[in-house]
C-alpha cells in the first residue's frame, strides 16, 4: 500500500493525489491518505472525489492496524508539524525512513539554503521553521520528488550526500471536481478567450498570488520609469494598458496610493491609456479565468508554478526575471518560450511592446505548442509514478 501522510490544511495535498489518479492513472485502491492534523472529515478542506482511497484521521494516525504492508509513505513538503509526525511513526516502527518521498516545494527549500548560508550547515532555526525534526527528517531520507535543476541539485548540495531525485514537473490538476474542469477548459475559457479577442486593451498580471509589497512595488515603479522614458514607443504599440496586481491596502501602505497616483496622472500626460487594478483573493474557477483573460503575465522570483504553467497553456506572454530561480526552472525545461531580462523596466518593456494587433492567432499556436510541451512532460511523470505507487 502506498500512504500519503499530509496536513489537511494544504490544498495541494489534496490536488496531487487527484492527479496521480486521474493524470496518471494509479489506482484508487493502493493509496491510502493519512491525515494526521485532522479529526474527521469536518475539516477537511474539500469532499475528497475518489471513493476507492482510504482516508484514516488523527485518531488512527499513530495505530499499528493503520499501516500495513506500506510499500511509499509520501509526504507532501516538510515542516515541524509534519516532521514531527514522520519522526513518531518511525520510532514506532510502522514505516521506515527508506519508505519515504517527500514531494519538496520551492518555500521550504528557499528557507534552508538562507540558513545554510548563514551557518555552512543546516542546524535548528525556529525563524527559518527548521527544528530539530526537521533536521532529523533531512538526515536520513533520501528521495525527494522535484526538479533537480535548482531545487533538487541545491538539496544535495545542503545536505552533503548523493539523493534520490524524483525529477519530474509535475502539472497537477487545478481542479478536484471533473465536471468543473471540464466546464471550465471546453466552455469558460474559450468564451473568455473570445471576449478578450474583441477589446483593445492589453492586460498584463503581476505575479500569480499575493507577494511581500516590496517585489509589487518595485515593478510598479519600473513601470512607471516606462511612462516618463519610453511612453512614445509604448503608445505605437498598444493604446491601452491594464495593470492588475496584488497589494496590500493603502492604508497600510501609503506609498502604493502615492506610486499608483502618480502612474495615473502620467499616463495621462503621456497620452496612454493606463488603468491600474488590485486584486484579491479568488475561488479557482474565477481565479483561473482570469488568469486566462491576460496577455501578459510578470512571474514572480520563485514559486507559483501551477498558475505560471497553466498561463504558458492559455497561450499568453510570460515574462521571467532572468536573476531568479524560476528563471533557473523555466530555462531548465527546454521547448518553453518566454521573455526575459535581467532589468525591471527591460522586463515590462519587453513583454508590452512584444504584443502586437495581429497576436491572437499567434496567440492560439503558443498555447498549443505549451499545451504539447506539457503532455510530453506528463507522459514521463506518469512513467515515473508509475513504477513508484504501483
Amino acid at each position: 500500500m502506498n500512504y500519503f501522510l499530509l496536513s489537511a490544511k494544504s490544498i495541494h495535498s489534496y490536488l496531487f493525489v487527484f492527479y496521480l489518479i486521474k493524470k496518471c492513472g494509479i489506482a484508487g485502491d493502493r493509496l491510502a491518505i493519512v491525515f494526521f492534523d485532522a479529526n474527521s472529515s469536518a475539516d477537511l478542506l474539500m469532499d475528497f472525489p475518489v471513493d476507492d482511497v482510504k482516508i484514516y484521521f488523527k485518531s488512527e494516525a499513530y495505530s499499528k492496524e493503520t499501516y500495513r504492508n506500506v510499500k511509499s509513505v509520501t509526504v507532501s513538503s516538510l515542516q515541524p508539524n509534519n516532521a514531527e509526525a514522520i519522526v513518531r511513526c518511525v520510532g514506532s516502527g510502522y514505516f521506515s525512513y527508506e519508505n519515504i518521498l517527500i514531494r519538496i516545494t520551492d518555500d521550504e527549500v528557499d528557507r534552508w539554503q538562507k540558513s545554510y548560508c548563514q551557518t555552512g550547515k543546516l542546524v535548528e532555526d525556529k525563524s527559518m521553521l527548521i527544528d530539530g525534526n526537521v533536521v532529523s527528517v533531512l538526515n536520513r531520507v533520501s528521495r525527494f520528488l522535484c526538479l533537480y535543476q535548482p531545487w533538487g541539485k541545491a538539496l544535495q548540495k545542503m545536505l552533503g550526500k548523493k539523493l534520490d531525485i524524483v525529477n519530474v514537473l509535475v502539472d497537477a490538476n487545478k481542479f478536484s471536481d471533473v465536471e468543473v474542469e471540464t466546464c471550465y477548459y471546453e466552455k469558460i475559457q474559450p468564451s473568455v478567450r473570445s471576449q478578450l479577442e474583441k477589446s483593445r486593451a492589453l492586460r498584463v498580471m503581476l505575479f500569480t498570488k499575493p507577494k511581500p509589497s516590496g517585489p509589487t512595488f518595485s515593478y510598479l515603479f519600473s513601470f512607471l520609469l516606462l511612462l516618463l522614458t519610453k511612453s512614445d514607443a509604448l503608445r505605437s504599440s498598444v493604446r491601452y494598458i491594464e495593470i492588475y496586481y496584488w497589494a496590500p491596502s493603502f492604508f497600510r501602505h501609503p506609498l502604493h496610493a502615492l506610486l499608483v497616483f502618480c502612474i495615473n496622472l502620467f499616463s495621462k500626460f503621456s497620452g496612454l491609456n493606463v488603468k491600474t487594478i488590485k486584486l484579491s483573493g479568488m475561488p479557482p474557477t474565477l481565479y483561473y479565468s482570469f488568469l486566462s483573460s491576460c496577455h501578459v503575465l510578470i512571474a514572480q522570483d520563485r514559486g507559483g508554478l501551477g498558475a505560471i504553467n497553466e498561463f504558458f497553456k492559455s497561450g499568453g506572454k510570460v515574462a521571467v526575471n532572468s536573476n531568479s530561480l524560476n528563471y533557473q526552472v523555466f530555462s531548465g525545461l527546454e521547448g518553453l518560450k518566454f521573455i526575459s531580462s535581467g532589468k525591471k523596466t527591460n522586463l515590462l518593456f519587453y513583454s508590452i511592446m512584444s504584443f502586437k494587433e495581429d497576436d491572437f492567432e499567434a496567440w492560439s499556436e503558443r498555447s498549443k505548442e505549451a499545451k504539447e510541451f506539457f503532455k510530453k512532460h506528463d507522459a514521463v511523470a506518469k512513467k515515473e509514478f508509475l513504477k513508484i505507487y504501483t
